[in-house]
This record gives C-alpha cells, sequence and structure tokens, in this order.
C-alpha cells in the first residue's frame, strides 16, 4: 500500500536525524523579508559568501523564473549556490525547500551536511535548527528544509505549502518520477523547481527539460567561465575547478594527436565545456 503525502512528510520529518548545529541567539525570523526579492543581497549580507558571475545568474533565474535548469562543468559551484538559495527560500520566503539528489551520500553528506551546514554556520543570526536532512524554523509551519534521496521523491505528489522550492541535485542522476513527483508539489504561482546537474548524455529528463517549448528556462556555465580559469588561479575559489582540468583537454583538441605520452587520456571537451555529446542539438 503506498503512503499518501501527509504520511510521508510526516515521515521524513521523524527521520532528520542527528541535530548538526542550532543557533538560540538569532534576529526574528521577519527581518529577512528585506530580501525576498534579492538572494544575492542576502547571500553576500546575511550569508557572508561571495558568489561568481555565473551563481549570481543562477540565483536571478531562480528568483524569476518557476522552472529553471544548469548544466555545469565539474567543480563550478552548484552544490554551492543550490544551498545558499535553499537558505534564501527558508529565511527571505519563508517558504519550504524539497532538496533532492540520487544518493544519500549526495544529499546528506555533501549538501547538508556539508554547504548548508558550512552557510548556516556562518550565519549565526538565522534562527532554526540544522539536522542531518532537515532544517527547522520556530514558529514557522511552512519554513524549512526537508532533503531526501530522489527514490522518496516520487512518493511526494501532491503535497502543497505556501511557497515551495524543489531542488535536484546532480539532476542528470534523478529519476524521471522524482521531476514528476517534485513538479507535482510545486504548482502554486510563486514556486519554484530548479535542477543543477552534469550534462553527461543527451537522453533522460535532464536533457528533456531543456529542449526547447519545453517551458524551463536553461543555463550553460562552462569551466573556461570560472574566475579560477580565467585568472589563472586555483586559490581565487577553493576547491573550484582550475586551469589544469581545462588547459589539458583544449590542447588535446587541437594538436591532431590522440597519444597520451603514458599519461592518462583526457575526458571530453564536453566534460569542461558543459555541452551534450555530439548529436543532441542543444550545445
Amino acid at each position: 500500500m503506498s503512503l499518501g503525502p501527509a504520511t510521508t512528510i510526516a515521515r521524513l520529518r521523524e527521520q532528520v536525524g542527528d541535530l548538526v548545529s542550532a543557533h538560540r541567539s538569532a534576529r526574528d525570523l521577519r527581518a529577512f523579508r528585506r530580501y525576498a526579492d534579492d538572494p544575492i543581497g542576502f547571500v553576500r549580507r546575511v550569508l557572508k559568501g561571495e558568489p561568481w558571475a555565473r551563481q549570481e545568474a543562477i540565483a536571478a533565474l531562480v528568483r524569476d523564473h518557476p522552472l529553471v535548469a544548469v548544466r555545469s562543468c565539474n567543480s563550478a559551484g552548484k552544490d554551492w549556490i543550490a544551498a545558499a538559495l535553499s537558505l534564501w527560500w527558508v529565511y527571505a520566503r519563508q517558504g519550504l525547500v524539497l532538496l533532492t539528489g540520487p544518493t544519500q551520500r549526495q544529499v546528506v553528506e555533501i549538501l547538508m551536511q556539508g554547504e548548508v551546514r558550512r552557510a548556516f554556520a556562518r550565519a549565526e543570526d538565522l534562527p532554526g535548527e540544522l539536522y542531518q536532512s532537515a532544517l527547522r524554523v520556530p514558529g514557522a509551519a511552512h519554513a524549512g528544509i526537508l532533503a531526501f534521496t530522489s527514490s522518496e521523491a516520487s512518493r511526494m505528489t501532491g503535497h502543497h505549502a505556501p511557497r515551495v522550492l524543489a531542488i535536484l541535485t546532480e539532476a542528470q542522476a534523478c529519476e524521471d518520477f522524482a521531476y514528476e513527483g517534485l513538479l507535482a508539489c510545486a504548482t502554486g504561482d510563486g514556486d519554484r523547481v530548479l535542477a543543477v546537474g552534469n550534462p553527461l548524455a543527451p537522453t533522460g529528463r535532464f536533457y528533456a527539460v531543456q529542449r526547447p517549448g519545453t517551458g524551463w528556462v536553461s543555463l550553460r556555465i562552462a569551466a573556461d567561465e570560472h574566475p579560477n580559469v580565467v585568472h589563472d588561479d586555483p586559490d581565487r575559489i577553493p576547491g573550484g575547478v582550475t586551469r589544469a582540468f581545462v588547459g589539458p583537454r583544449t590542447r588535446s583538441t587541437t594538436s591532431g594527436s590522440s597519444s597520451t605520452g603514458g599519461r592518462r587520456a583526457p575526458s571530453p571537451p564536453t566534460r569542461w565545456r558543459a555541452t551534450w555529446r555530439s548529436g543532441s542539438g542543444t550545445g
């Protein structure tokens, strides 16, 4: 027997894991409403973060469009901005974030205990309790984060809150039914869906939503746009993609030689250009 939406939400709330962080002395939740239409202001002034240009572009798209898909090279900061936008949505728009990905490691370790925890720790005036797979905000019944693997997302169909932001991370590996489940939750005029991932193959739902005429707004982020690569400084944004990742791959496409001289063969240029493999027609 399948679980109803209300039962699934209740169970997810019970299975939030251990308490990771809590801010006992914090500002009133109403203080953050001034950032409802200014996600970058919230990221900079509240979360004390410094997004680069393409992360700012993602934030603006989520603010302005209901359906956003971002295909990107590796290490461009997709999870960083997804975490920042999650907190913006909770505190500035006082909404519910449904955060999903294909594996427990991606959802809990990388996002919730990684990017979300670090952003929450920097903003000591944010009220709330951060658990392994949830964020709870006292006095805000509809504001918070629920994180779960995409296999659980199929059970979310029909759940609604006043303001919903659904985020699919590593979206190229999320099942079709996960998209359907979250899209069914984000049906209000002010709701949003953000899918971020790597364009590994021109197949599946992540590829399909970026085709013309789908209603989704699409953004591509190539490695050679990243500040670490542009300025040839691997420490400009720690952990970001570097010139070492792009350079050898660029040369491999122009030298006309397939020899690697005993070194590991470079990945295809589509990997750092964030383009689909040949024949997809989407770039």
